[in-house]
């Protein structure tokens, strides 16, 4: 492959990638600048020595930067009034996909000979950071776990601190579906929490169920749910209400989750004491629950 008469730009030089792509480009007949990828040059055992690109046309910026971006492409447009490749290499790229979506195209555009700048530039234009990245990276990773359902760890928490290891995590987000994020909220352990089902919340800020006195809290949204709460018994039985259940003491028998710490399980006992009667009562007349993980199937 000869490159005679090509002009290549190709981002994060300083590194051992970088610069053994523009040595070979060079090599191979065509004209190599060359620029750091996080806007300043590497030091340190990750740089490579200068001599290694010597014949490359060095221009310092950060790409990922707009206004950056506009200027090194202006710059090498003006010195050889033509960009024929471009190569990324190092941080700041952008998630775009599994590597089951990649396909040839985007390679076949950066290789192309009628690359315009403008293009280039477009392309670097609102470019998350490498942080963002990251960021993206773990919150797809955890989202593909959670859908596995050999996953067994459903809960989900999301914490956030300023860069560096020695920082303190500073907020938390929640998804629960246990009255637990209720009490984290309320000692500041959390600052964001998403409860499913809604009822423990009126408990809570009612001192009531799971809570012992009323916890100070704001709801910022409702997201729309189909999880409803309703109580149906077979017909019949010719029960109508509550309090005909409690009088007659019927042995009902009900299936729940195996967790006593469940949303649906607080919620009915504490509409069962609003009538005098508890979970243990209808045990005691004869009745039976069923535990089960997940979902009850009947």
């Amino acid at each position: 492959m000869r490159l005679d008469g090509k002009v290549a730009l190709v981002t994060d030089v300083d590194s051992a990638i970088g610069a053994a792509i523009a040595r070979r480009f060079v090599s191979e007949g065509a004209s190599v600048v060359g620029c750091p990828a996080g806007g300043s040059q590497r030091t340190g055992p990750a740089a490579v020595p200068a001599s290694m690109v010597a014949d490359v046309v060095r221009l310092e910026g950060n790409v990922c930067l707009p206004d950056d971006a506009h200027r090194i492409v202006d710059a090498v447009a003006e010195r050889f009034g033509r960009l024929d490749v471009l190569v990324q290499d190092g941080a700041g790229g952008r998630l775009v996909g599994t590597v089951h979506d990649v396909t040839q195209e985007p390679f076949r555009e950066a290789m192309a000979g009628d690359v315009r700048r403008e293009r280039l530039v477009a392309r670097t234009r609102d470019r998350p950071s490498p942080i963002l990245t990251r960021s993206q990276i773990v919150l797809e990773m955890a989202y593909e776990v959670i859908r596995d359902p050999s996953w067994a760890h459903k809960q989900t928490r999301i914490s956030f601190r300023e860069p560096g290891g020695d920082k303190p995590w500073a907020a938390c987000f929640f998804g629960s579906d246990a009255p637990a994020a209720i009490e984290e909220v309320a000692r500041g352990d959390v600052q964001v929490a998403i409860v499913n089902p809604a009822e423990p919340l009126a408990l809570a800020a009612r001192g009531r169920g799971p809570v012992t006195e009323p916890v100070p809290l704001r709801i910022i949204t409702i997201i729309p749910s189909a999880d409803q709460m309703a109580f149906v018994v077979r017909a019949g039985l010719g029960i109508h209400s509550f309090e005909e259940l409690r009088d007659r003491r019927i042995a009902l028998r009900y299936s729940m989750r195996d967790r006593p710490d469940h949303a649906t399980r607080l919620f009915v006992q504490e509409v069962f004491n609003a009538l005098d009667f508890t979970m243990e009562d209808v045990m005691s007349w004869g009745g039976g629950l069923r535990e089960q993980p997940g979902f009850p199937s009947d």
